[in-house]
């Protein structure tokens, strides 16, 4: 089913044509930019075609656009070489007239265009221009229904979105707008609340207060966004007593007194505020947690290679052989082995070692504890081999032979 604006369009432009007795007769406005417009409604002689676009570059109507009237007698398409349109319908003679709105800002045009030369004489050029005022005033109705539509929209997607409550009422306080942020915040659909008294959400501490504010308003001593003090309470729709925070603000809608109350539930905003603590401390509790659990020291030290490694070490300390670490030639690998005592005073325990978490140079401690170590002449020459774990570092020296 046809709306009625395009209904109102093909009426004006099949009346139109029949009127002044011309072959095409349609009306256009902008597609969005300047350069290209769309058909609203085209009559063909004997019926309507489909809507298009077109670019206006090099059209009759480019001029259109730009604020004038036009007028081609005959011999259009030989003005116009580049309008293949022209060509197809085998037009010879145009008139076109802008739509222009209050504003004088061009919205569209009004065309006419015929297969024979246009006489143009003065009472048909009055004709034209009252088929445009029509068309010029539906369509300028049309576009501002929209822009209005456009503009409800937003304003629905912004009170949705919106974390506050928000409530309108009239200057005899009763609900005329009611989002769904009021919907959670008083417990109610904003169906059943609006047209509503808006008293019967109010505390009586809140009630006196807004009825002080609004009377300062209309008595012209306020005229800004009012804030209310601390310690206010509003009521549920099953009357339970909350605090709030609230706002409050004039508007004047079409004559209206209207005031706009956007209001917090401070209960939420403190139970927000936990949550947040909660997670921050969470946070930073798993953070301790990993950085203990995965730092280098304890990765290498707890996994079952290194395990084996510590116990092996213990047993051999007990049994007092020196624990040595050869380095086989030709391979880059390490081996473990119980070698010839390099001291018959070294039986000291190595699980009683400091870690090395504790002391940063555990190497000091090994050789006050161990003699062989302490003692430089029993170091065998070569390089030294150090092995950390997260229980002990120690330096070993390479066997000797």
């Amino acid at each position: 089913m046809k709306k009625r604006a395009q209904l109102d369009y093909e009426v004006n432009v099949r009346y139109l044509a029949h009127a002044l007795d011309v072959r095409y007769a349609f009306v256009a406005e902008f597609a969005g930019v300047k350069t290209r417009v769309r058909t609203l409604a085209f009559w063909s002689g004997d019926r309507f075609i489909d809507n298009f676009e077109y670019d206006l570059a090099g059209t009759p109507c480019e001029a259109v656009l730009a604020g004038e009237m036009c007028l081609y007698k005959q011999r259009v398409q030989a003005l116009f070489p580049r309008d293949s349109g022209l060509a197809e319908i085998r037009a010879e003679s145009y008139l076109a007239v802008p739509l222009m709105d209050i504003h004088d800002n061009v919205m569209g045009h009004l065309a006419m265009i015929d297969t024979k030369p246009m006489a143009a004489v003065p009472r048909d050029l009055s004709v034209f221009r009252i088929f445009a005022a029509r068309v010029r005033a539906e369509l300028e109705h049309r576009q501002a229904e929209e822009a209005l539509r456009r503009s409800e929209e937003r304003l629905t997607g912004i009170l949705t979105s919106a974390m506050d409550a928000i409530i309108t009422i009239d200057g005899e306080r009763r609900v005329t707008l009611f989002n769904q942020a009021a919907e959670r915040v008083f417990g109610c659909a904003a169906a059943w609340a609006i047209g509503q008294p808006f008293d019967r959400f109010l505390s009586k501490r809140f009630r006196s207060l807004l009825e002080g504010l609004i009377r300062q308003l209309e008595d012209g001593q306020k005229s800004q966004q009012l804030w209310a003090p601390d310690g206010l309470t509003a009521l549920r729709a099953n009357r339970e007593e909350f605090p709030i925070e609230a706002t409050i603000s004039p508007l004047k809608v079409a004559g209206l007194k209207l005031y706009t109350i956007i209001l917090r539930d401070v209960n939420e905003r403190k139970r927000a505020e936990a949550e947040i603590e909660r997670l921050q401390l969470e946070k930073h509790y798993l953070q301790e947690a990993m950085g203990l659990e995965y730092s280098p020291l304890n990765l290498i030290g707890s996994s079952p290679a290194m395990k084996r490694l510590i116990q092996a070490m213990e047993q051999v300390a007990a049994s007092a052989s020196g624990l040595m670490l050869s380095h086989r030639p030709r391979s880059s690998a390490l081996s473990i082995t119980a070698g010839r005592e390099t001291s018959a005073n070294c039986k000291t325990s190595l699980s009683g070692l400091p870690s090395s978490r504790e002391d940063p140079s555990p190497r000091s401690k090994i050789c006050q504890a161990c003699p062989c170590l302490r003692d430089r002449r029993l170091w065998p020459r070569g390089p030294w081999r150090r092995l950390s774990t997260n229980i002990f570092c120690v330096y070993w020296k390479r066997p000797t032979g």
